[in-house]
């Protein structure tokens, strides 16, 4: 039986295995890595118009953020295949830096992605879309085993997932307007807040914000600076045609660029008192990498300037998203001050920004597994984890979605590690480390990051997601089958013999690289930063054509390939010492020479593994010496004989 959280009534039929609550970005790729799974899933989501919402700008992916798109689809995952249908430009940012760091980023048709997502979801075997509202979670036996919804009826199921993004107890506010509700203009959540809280779950509070809207047509154009895509560039999916479907159909333009200037910022500096962020009225923490334009303003009182970018949402829509600009201020401020723009004089604001503030789950209180330590069979993913982005919250979605199937299949949890993927960087950072702002992925937060590349996302994911059950057999073929390929090709490069002459001296020096001056070997070539594959095959007969991202992974091993084995072997080595399970019984208050600090956030995380517990702010090396050394000892009285 199942009832309600402080009740005993009984559930109502159909049962699932899964429910999923929300049909945002995390939402849907939990639903859908369920059913991929087997299991009968439902996904709860009060306006079938909200699923899959792109409710701040246009774009998907960029540095960090692409590299997790990029994750997502190696496991099976939808945002890359759809962001690449529904691209309507296609940018690749870092150009000038490595490839660890060098990711795609495009910009979506808000519309069709969300059509495309609407009919991923339809289309996918065991998993149904049901019309309705989230008023309470139900327990069975101790755990989470269902929902309770706003009409009556329960769908009892083995797991839940909750992706209620920014709508626990939201509240938006545009100047001294404030409201009860979420993005466009839909029903906050009320009562979830109530369950968790009542549960003994600790709740924060953080705000985020979005920019204005304003009619096309209303903006001169011809006074900005456009910036152009590229056409014939991969896109995010492993699977798909590798040219994205949308950079081939690119409208004419979809993105351009400006600046703030002194007049801007005097109406913004004249208008302070009306920002609800500076009047007091806004207690949740914003996220310090995108503030609003007020809060730059005031951080950075001697910039003449700040960039604003001005893109489409869609391809026949008639509003520009003002990326740069986002703002709670009233909205005929938003409008003075978008009118001392160049080219935006006459620019009529179709939808005026807004700070949204709402509840999120502590995620110290989370097991890597996305599962909460105080409510058993509820799993927690996007922004109500603490995290911010259409990317993260995918990442937690794919991961969440995964465990609640193995949970309710009976299976233990698998965890995402930080050094093999950007997810389990971030779920590492968020349920160890905790949040004091909404979590953004940066390549900057990965140790390994040299070794976490874009480009070798299926090789180090996608067999893994193929022993899940989260991939096809083809889709794993086709990897090994790249696996196969790199091997061959870096292997004929070893192998082959480059001796100096004219021609081979030429060709170098073309490329702008020193001529050859004693025989070696096309890899050793290889290495010279100048040379690229193509430039070894007008050198090296006989040398395969391979796709720009196959090229890309043999040049990284080429130039990058010492320092990536440097680090792959600290890999191994953290991961002999960093994986030692950690005793759930261990009392922390009771080790001798633990700090205070170490003792009290230890207790709180409740650390799997000596590397999460390394990672625990406040936890020092000595923390972790003490804690091996008890480790060592108990392990020697274990071992004596009774």
């Amino acid at each position: 039986m199942c009832g309600q959280i402080g009740s005993d009534q009984p559930p109502a039929y159909p049962a699932y295995e899964v429910v999923v609550i929300g049909g945002g970005h995390a939402g849907c790729e939990a639903a859908l890595a369920s059913a991929r799974l087997g299991r009968r899933t439902a996904l709860v989501e009060m306006d079938q118009a909200a699923i899959a919402d792109l409710p701040c700008n246009p774009a998907i992916g960029g540095p960090g953020k692409g590299h997790l798109v990029r994750e997502i689809d190696a496991m099976g995952g939808a945002i890359g295949e759809l962001a690449d249908q529904a691209a309507m430009q296609v940018r690749l940012l870092n150009t000038g830096k490595g490839p660890a760091v060098q990711a795609l980023r495009l910009l979506v048709d808000k519309d069709r992605y969300q059509r495309l997502m609407a009919a991923k979801l339809a289309a996918q075997p065991l998993l149904t879309v049901v019309v309705g509202e989230a008023a309470s979670l139900a327990l069975a036996g101790g755990r989470v085993g269902g929902v309770r919804l706003r009409d009556g009826r329960v769908l009892s199921a083995g797991a839940v997932v909750l992706s209620a993004g920014v709508y626990l107890r939201s509240n938006i506010s545009v100047g001294g307007e404030q409201r009860r509700e979420g993005p466009r203009g839909r029903r906050a959540s009320e009562d979830l807040a109530g369950d968790l809280l009542g549960a003994g779950v600790e709740l924060g509070r953080f705000k985020t914000g979005t920019s204005p809207r304003v009619a096309i047509n209303t903006v001169d154009l011809a006074a900005l600076r456009e910036e152009p895509g590229l056409t014939g560039v991969s896109g995010f999916s492993h699977w798909a045609d590798r040219v994205s479907a949308g950079a081939r159909r690119s409208v004419s333009a979809v993105c351009w660029a400006t600046y703030t200037n002194d007049q801007t910022h005097q109406v913004i500096r004249d208008n302070l008192h009306l920002s609800p962020l500076f009047g007091g009225h806004i207690q949740g923490t914003g996220p310090r990498h995108c503030p609003s334009i007020e809060d730059k303003v005031v951080r950075f009182p001697d910039r003449a300037r700040h960039p604003v970018f001005l893109e489409r949402e869609s391809r026949d829509g008639r509003e520009l998203y003002v990326l740069g600009m986002s703002t709670s201020l009233p909205a005929e401020i938003q409008l003075a001050m978008l009118h001392t723009l160049p080219g935006m004089t006459q620019a009529v604001v179709t939808r005026p920004g807004y700070a949204i503030e709402y509840d999120f789950v502590l995620p110290g209180q989370l097991y890597p597994t996305l599962e909460l330590k105080k409510l058993p069979g509820l799993f927690v993913a996007g922004q109500i984890a603490g995290t911010s982005g259409y990317e993260e919250a995918a990442a937690l979605g794919l991961v969440a979605g995964t465990n609640a199937a193995r949970a309710a299949a009976g299976q233990p949890g698998v965890v995402w590690r930080r050094e093999h993927s950007y997810i389990g960087v971030l779920i590492d950072d968020v349920t160890t480390r905790g949040v004091s702002e909404p979590y953004r992925v940066m390549t900057a937060r990965a140790e390994h990051r040299l070794h976490l590349r874009a480009g070798n996302a299926d090789l180090r994911l996608s067999p893994w997601a193929g022993e899940l059950g989260l991939i096809s057999a083809e889709q794993a073929a086709m990897v090994a089958g790249r696996r196969k390929r790199l091997f061959l090709v870096k292997r004929d490069l070893r192998s082959a013999k480059v001796t100096p002459g004219a021609t081979t001296c030429a060709i170098l020096t073309a490329s702008g690289s020193a001529p050859l001056r004693a025989p070696s070997t096309a890899w050793s070539l290889l290495k010279r930063p100048e040379v690229r594959y193509t430039t070894l095959r007008s050198i090296v007969p006989g040398l395969p054509d391979l796709s720009a991202m196959d090229r890309a992974e043999v040049e990284a091993d080429a130039k990058y390939g010492g320092y990536i084995r440097q680090q792959e072997r600290m890999v191994r080595e953290q991961g002999r010492q960093g994986s030692k399970r950690l005793p759930s019984d261990l009392d922390y208050g009771g080790l001798a020479g633990l700090s205070q600090v170490a003792r009290r956030h230890l207790a709180q995380v409740r650390p799997l593994t000596i590397g999460q517990a390394s990672r625990v702010e406040g936890v020092t090396t000595s923390d972790i010496a003490v804690i091996l050394g008890f480790l060592r000892g108990r392990a020697r009285t274990d071992s004596e004989p009774g």
